[in-house]
């Protein structure tokens, strides 16, 4: 923490329950962080506190879900992006929607598992379960009993569960032969070279923010 960040030697990482980084992270309070950042933002610009959103991109995709799974009377909705499900299932105290987001040839969040080297921390190897569970898990804990599949852009897959938990939804985008980007944001050739092809098939914020607006708490 004392040490300036960089993407290879000195990552910033959340506390997302992976244990995958060093104690300056393990041992931080990410979500009294978060819920502290929401209180402020509530008293200092009067935000309905019914209307939070949480998103995030690989590290900040798991600390995502694990603000799902521990945050879920307090958060809207969810986007997680290219990050995995690293907290154990839970039987959540109300339906959540998910939006989620992975291309199928990251080489960080791999579609069918298997080891992964991490360029950061050493270029560590470590073991993933299949991308495509993360999904599933969602949609079973909102207890959704429909699924379809259907495909709103060239090269992207979207797979949408339904007639779910107090109505919400889980849709989980796949952008094909895409690696470990977020579509729409720009990328040096540092990312290209440790994450895989990009492409740009959607603005992901727009994507996000366009299913975000639908949901509030009760």
């Amino acid at each position: 923490a004392d040490r300036e960040a960089n993407f290879l030697r000195n990552p910033r990482a959340w506390n997302d329950g992976s244990g995958r980084a060093g104690p300056n992270i393990t041992g931080s309070d990410d979500i009294g962080f978060l819920r502290a950042l929401i209180d402020q933002a509530s008293r200092q610009y009067g935000i309905d506190r019914k209307r939070v959103y949480v998103s995030g991109f690989s590290s900040g995709s798991s600390m995502t879900q694990r603000v799902g799974l521990e945050m879920t009377g307090e958060i809207a909705a969810i986007a997680p992006a290219a990050g995995d499900l690293f907290g154990k299932r839970a039987n959540l105290p109300r339906g959540l929607p998910v939006l989620m987001m992975v291309g199928d040839a990251d080489p960080l969040a791999p579609w069918e598992g298997g080891e992964v080297v991490i360029p950061m921390w050493g270029s560590r190897s470590a073991p993933r379960p299949p991308f495509r569970t993360n999904p599933e898990a969602w949609a079973a804990m909102d207890e959704c009993r429909d699924k379809a599949d259907s495909r709103p852009y060239e090269g992207v897959r979207l797979t949408r569960w339904t007639a779910c938990r107090d109505k919400v939804e889980v849709a989980f985008y796949v952008v094909e032969g895409m690696g470990h980007h977020w579509p729409g944001s720009e990328r040096g050739p540092l990312m290209e070279r440790n994450s895989g092809p990009s492409k740009n098939p959607f603005r992901a914020v727009d994507l996000i923010w366009d299913f975000f607006r639908r949901w509030s708490l009760p």
